[in-house]
C-alpha cells in the first residue's frame, strides 16, 4: 500500500468484531433458555471488543473537524466482520474505513509500521469484575513502539498499556472522549516522540520473549514442585 504523508492511519490486524446496539439483550425465547438451560454468571461485555465505538467517535469528530476526518484512514485488515462498513456508512464515515482480508505476519508488521497509530479495543467487566484478557497482539504493539488508541475500561492490560508510555485510553462508551483521543492524536502527530516516550526498559523486561519465557518456566516450576 503506497504512503500517502497527507493520511493518518490507524492501524489494526486480526480479528475484529462488529457490534450493533440491543443485539446483547435476547427475546423471550432466548431469556427462558439462559434462565433455565444456559445458566452462568456474566463477568465481561464483549462489545466494546469492536470496532463500532470508534466509528461513534469519528462521527462525533466529524461534527466539529470534518477537515481531520477526511484526513483519517481506519486500515482494517484479517477477518473483519462486514457489519462495520455498514455502520459507517450510516454513520456519514464511510471514507475513513478500509478493510482488506488476511496478511501474512510479515506483511501484518510491515503494513503496521505504515501506520501512526495502533488500535486495540478492550472487552468490559460486568458487575465490578475487571477483565483479565490480555490480547496477544498487545505485544505486537509494545515492540512497535507506536502510539496505541485503546479504548480500554479498567483491567490490567489498560494499566500495562499506560506504564509502557504509548497509550491513549478513552472510555469505549464516551463518543465525546473518543472523539476528544482522535483529535489530540492527529494534532500531536508530529510530536508523537515527545508526547509518546515508549519505557522500552518496562516493556523489554516484562514483555520481550525472553521476560515471557522466564515467566512461563517460574509457572511451570511452581506447578511442578513438590
Amino acid at each position: 500500500m503506497a504512503s500517502d504523508p497527507r493520511i493518518f492511519r490507524i492501524g489494526y490486524a486480526g480479528r475484529l468484531r462488529g457490534h450493533i446496539p440491543g443485539s446483547e439483550k435476547p427475546g423471550l425465547g432466548g431469556w427462558f433458555r439462559q434462565m433455565f438451560w444456559e445458566y452462568r454468571v456474566k463477568t465481561v461485555d464483549p462489545s466494546t471488543r469492536s470496532g463500532y465505538f470508534l466509528l461513534k467517535g469519528i462521527q462525533k469528530l466529524k461534527e466539529t473537524r470534518p477537515e481531520v476526518v477526511a484526513a483519517l484512514r481506519l486500515n482494517f485488515w484479517g477477518s473483519i466482520d462486514p457489519v462495520l462498513k455498514v455502520q459507517a456508512k450510516e454513520m456519514g464515515v464511510e471514507e475513513v474505513l478500509e478493510i482488506e482480508g488476511y496478511k501474512s505476519r510479515d506483511e501484518t508488521m510491515q503494513q503496521l509500521a505504515t501506520c501512526q497509530v495502533m488500535f486495540l479495543p478492550l472487552e468490559s467487566g460486568l458487575g465490578g469484575q475487571r477483565p483479565l484478557f490480555i490480547p496477544g497482539k498487545l505485544y505486537e504493539y509494545l515492540q512497535l513502539g507506536k502510539p496505541v488508541l485503546a479504548l480500554a475500561p479498567e483491567s490490567d492490560c489498560r494499566e500495562i498499556l499506560l506504564k509502557s508510555g504509548l497509550a491513549k485510553v478513552c472510555d469505549p462508551r464516551n463518543e465525546i472522549e473518543i472523539a476528544d483521543g482522535l483529535l489530540e492524536l492527529y494534532e500531536k502527530k508530529d510530536q508523537k516522540e515527545e508526547e509518546f516516550r515508549p519505557d522500552f526498559e518496562y516493556i523489554r523486561s516484562n514483555f520481550s520473549f525472553e521476560a515471557l519465557t522466564g515467566k512461563l518456566a517460574a509457572v511451570f516450576d511452581q506447578v511442578l514442585t513438590p
